[in-house]
């Protein structure tokens, strides 16, 4: 069972790649590669400060 869960983990990280490769490669086509950076930045800071608000408590609860 521990292969299937590990192998379900790293098919998700295939799918997200290769779609934030096309949406970034789309940016990037419409707008030009800095523009696309910026956006493809901004994206990874937004979702960082969100998951780090939605798991404040988790990490809270942890011991040290």
């Amino acid at each position: 069972i521990r292969g299937r869960i590990f192998a379900f983990d790293i098919a998700l990280i295939t799918l997200t790649l290769s779609i934030s490769s096309l949406i970034a490669a789309g940016i990037a086509e419409l707008a030009g590669p800095r523009t696309a950076i910026f956006v493809m930045a901004l994206i990874s800071l937004a979702y960082a400060t969100v998951w780090t608000v939605a798991t404040r408590k988790i990490r809270a609860d942890l011991p040290n």
